[in-house]
């Protein structure tokens, strides 16, 4: 198994560069997918940490409901999910 994950990283930029000449919506949909995971969770991180830091409580509240929705869980799996590399475990 070694030997192929060498080969896919010798390969990889090649193999990559074939599927988005020839399957375009698929690096549309790659890219879409990094996208929003790149900026989605820095961005919830940014907001959680701004609304630790006002001094009142209400907006701390606010940002827990939406955090802990059902919607909101259920959002974050699905990105985390789809939009993730698995790697093998050894």
């Amino acid at each position: 198994m070694d030997a192929f994950y060498e080969w896919l990283k010798a390969h990889a930029q090649d193999i990559l560069a074939w599927a988005s000449d020839k399957i375009p919506v698929l690096a549309t949909i790659a890219l879409f997918m990094g996208t929003l995971r790149a900026f989605f969770k820095p961005v919830i991180a940014a907001i959680g940490q701004a609304v630790k830091e006002t001094p009142t409580d209400r907006d701390d509240k606010i940002f827990d409901q939406v955090t802990t929705s059902k919607w909101f869980k259920v959002f974050a799996w699905l990105l985390d999910f789809f939009a993730s590399v698995k790697n093998p475990t050894k």
